[in-house]
């Protein structure tokens, strides 16, 4: 007996290259799907998929249409059967990667290729030598199969040679496929994919004018619009009322205003339809859990915003008569409470998983299958929108006011699908990180993933030492702080909750006076991306004081002397003043062992807890 464990890349890159929420979308899922065909032609040939268990989750089954196949894979077959399974695993995702991109092909491009400069030998090369299949066997007795194939993928014969032309402006790596250079037939360039963007199959938000593509990029773009005629799913791709990052940032909003001004907000909905037809976006709440009746959840995330539905590129066809009898219509709208521009991308990944998959392969399958069916629900009562939960990976978008909250609540989750392997080997130690990246909407979503990436990666796994969760705060300035916990100490006690409502009694000027008195104390004092870390003792002379209570005191300064909140008498009181300064500071992560306090703690409490005072 032998085990074969496969693997299918690269993942990142064709996940993370992502310029809307639907591409994000679309690189997950079709992986995903690649993923199915190719343990299918695995199955065919003898062999038995021992983890992940995945019935219940195949792309052509799943009514959320939420990718959950893992491109990682070990298989059980007999020994004579290695090399079929290895054929099967190959000449399955090949052929289901041709069927996509032959079919893509033939629908949107085959009919321009004269209109390029050597188009269809771009696509061909790119189609042919973009994925990395990799695999490798061990004994049927030993576990592993992990290890070995994590030292098959640090084999590299070559790295893949730039491309040449204009690049796609999604994929930098690759050649846009019109084969002209800007520099030397720039109309001829703008002429072929003017010529795409102008067919009669191509939707408004299919290619924006600005857009070239390589084939990678183009498949990924139009894949969801021919999704049901390849692969047969069950439902439609609803690719033109797919939630945007305006629109998840402004649902909490969206929610408050259709519950304290639903008159209001039912003309303004109405007056934008008949405006501007394309502003209803009634496919989006079923994906987002949102049942409320209420239209203004139908409009597109454009309109939720001043400066966006200013924008004419966003509303092309909007005349300006509309266009300012609707922004005058929402600014009355926005007396009151304005929607705050940030949403939330969470990246989720299990620590150490690979060790425990070799010894507790059914076990595993069965815990990874409850956790990764539970995931999506979780999200949905936190709006949230499921790109990926698949083996031990969760990829999700949210609004940013209960981001944390989804997150250690899927944590939670997490420990209890796996509570009997932990009760029964105190060596399995199971735990999850997570990259959060709170970050404006007008930031590119590529660099946003990559941001979650890093948190998880750098931060979260390796600085921190795995069950951690990394948040960072991105500003249209740029990262405005970077944060990292152990999952329990935020947990423990509601320590992140009691600190979020404690801090609205700290100013925002409280915060930074802080800093500048710490800063200005200590010879030890590090500013990282606004990240503060402080040594746990000062020393003068005479003698030496605990950091934590020079904060402390600092804190109950500054909120006795703060104009807004002298007036609250409970505060002036020595017990309520140092009750609220000390939940507060909790969550800095105060640790003897490593002598830190981390002041990124506070600032970002205060953060979320404005985030939530606008949306009470």
């Amino acid at each position: 007996m032998k085990k074969c464990i496969f693997s299918i890349g690269p993942v990142q890159g064709f996940i993370a290259e992502a310029r809307r929420t639907r591409d994000l979308w679309s690189g997950s899922f079709l992986l995903s799907y690649l993923s199915e065909c190719a343990m299918k032609g695995v199955q065919n040939a003898g062999g038995t998929i021992i983890n992940p268990k995945i019935n219940d989750k195949l792309c052509t089954n799943n009514k959320d249409l939420v990718g959950g196949i893992p491109n990682q894979f070990t298989v059980e077959c007999n020994d004579e059967k290695v090399s079929a399974i290895i054929d099967g695993f190959k000449n399955e995702f090949n052929n289901a990667w041709d069927n996509i991109s032959g079919k893509i092909w033939d629908e949107y491009l085959a009919k321009y290729e004269q209109k390029g400069k050597g188009t269809k030998n771009i696509w061909d090369r790119q189609v042919k030598n973009y994925w990395e299949l990799l695999w490798v066997v061990v004994d049927g007795n030993t576990n592993l199969e992990y290890i070995a194939l994590k030292s098959r993928k640090n084999w590299r014969w070559s790295e893949k040679p730039p491309e040449g032309g204009d690049h796609c402006t999604l994929m930098s790596d690759y050649q846009e496929l019109s084969g002209y250079t800007k520099f030397k037939d720039g109309e001829k360039q703008k002429e072929f994919w003017k010529a795409i963007r102008n067919d009669i199959n191509i939707k408004s938000l299919d290619l924006e004018e600005d857009e070239r593509l390589c084939a990678i990029a183009f498949i990924k773009r139009f894949f969801p619009n021919i999704a049901k005629k390849i692969i047969n799913f069950n439902n439609n791709v609803d690719t033109e009322h797919w939630p945007s990052t305006l629109y998840l940032a402004a649902i909490p909003w969206i929610k408050k205003i259709s519950d304290k001004n639903p008159k209001e907000s039912e003309e303004y909905y109405t007056n934008a339809v008949n405006f501007y037809e394309q502003a209803k976006r009634e496919g989006m709440l079923d994906k987002l859990g949102i049942n409320d009746s209420s239209n203004i959840y139908k409009l597109d995330g454009n309109f939720f915003y001043v400066d966006s539905l200013k924008n004419k590129n966003a509303t092309p066809s909007l005349n300006e008569s509309a266009r300012n009898k609707l922004v005058s219509q929402l600014k009355k709208l926005q007396e009151k409470c304005m929607p705050k521009p940030y949403f939330a991308m969470l990246l989720m990944d299990g620590d150490k998983m690979g060790e425990l998959k070799g010894r507790y392969h059914d076990k595993m399958s069965e815990c990874l299958s409850n956790f990764n069916n539970n995931v999506p629900n979780i999200l949905k009562i936190y709006n949230g929108l499921t790109i990926y939960a698949g083996g031990d990976d969760v990829l999700a978008m949210l609004p940013s006011n209960n981001a944390i909250e989804c997150a250690i609540d899927i944590y939670k989750e997490f420990k209890e699908d796996f509570k009997e392997i932990d009760l029964n080997d105190n060596d399995a130690k199971i735990s999850i990180s997570a990259g959060l990246t709170i970050s404006h909407y007008h930031y590119p979503l590529m660099s946003i993933y990559k941001e979650s990436k890093r948190l998880l990666e750098e931060v979260a796994k390796e600085k921190n030492g795995r069950d951690s969760i990394a948040v960072s705060v991105i500003k249209p300035s740029g990262t405005y702080l970077e944060y990292v916990s152990k999952w329990d100490k935020l947990i423990k006690n509601d320590a992140f909750n009691d600190a979020i409502k404690n801090s609205q009694y700290i100013s925002n000027s409280a915060l930074y006076s802080i800093r500048d008195v710490l800063s200005s104390i200590s010879d030890e004092y590090i500013s990282e991306k606004n990240t503060v870390r402080l040594p746990k003792k000062l020393e003068n002379e005479t003698e030496k004081t605990d950091i934590k209570e020079i904060v402390e005191k600092i804190l109950i300064s500054k909120m006795l002397s703060d104009r807004k909140i002298k007036d609250k008498e409970e505060i002036h009181t020595n017990k309520r003043k140092e009750e609220y300064a000390r939940k507060v500071i909790e969550i800095c992560n105060y640790n003897e062992n490593d002598q830190m306090l981390q002041l990124d703690g506070m600032f970002l409490a205060k953060f979320i807890s404005q985030l939530k005072e606008v949306y009470k």
